[in-house]
């Protein structure tokens, strides 16, 4: 795994915690992920359906293509420190939970997990079939840095 990307996100992760956000007000995250893309040379388009906190980042081109839907907003009431017990920083004010992410790649699975391989990814679990919010996928896991599941999937036609 690339030290200098993983301390990237380390940090990333850590300042979204000590700027907790509500859904549609994320603007803060919002300008560090997209001001950080940038910086590592994807094209940026902001403002998507006038909306200050939605942006598309491209880079590349070919294959694999994966679409990726960033969460980062905080929910009310999960103010929280950095500790294994409850510690609000302000109490009832928003935190955040733990990552949940599913990425839904419009390359076949196969071609997705030939690429993870040659990248040294390993896979925590699949090819499995699962349900997904619009059909049946066809899934992968592997894990974050920080040891989050994350899924890589296709819709099973």
């Amino acid at each position: 795994m690339n030290t200098a990307r993983t301390s990237s996100f380390a940090t990333w992760r850590a300042r979204f915690w000590e700027h907790p956000e509500i859904a549609l007000e994320e603007r803060f995250a919002c300008r560090l992920l997209a001001d950080e893309l940038e910086a590592a040379g994807f094209a940026l388009e902001r403002n998507i359906g006038q909306m200050p906190t939605v942006f598309v980042a491209s880079w590349g081109s070919g294959s694999p293509i994966i679409g990726v839907l960033a969460e980062y907003d905080a929910l009310p009431g999960l103010s929280q420190q950095l500790s294994s017990t409850r510690k609000p920083i302000v109490t009832g004010g928003p935190g955040h939970g733990s990552a949940d992410l599913c990425l839904i790649a419009s390359t076949p699975l196969p071609e997705v997990v030939e690429h993870l391989r040659r990248c040294g990814i390993p896979l925590a679990e699949g090819p499995v079939q699962r349900t997904g919010a619009a059909g049946t996928l066809l899934s992968v896991y592997i894990r974050d840095p920080d040891q989050n599941l994350i899924k890589i999937a296709n819709y099973v036609e």
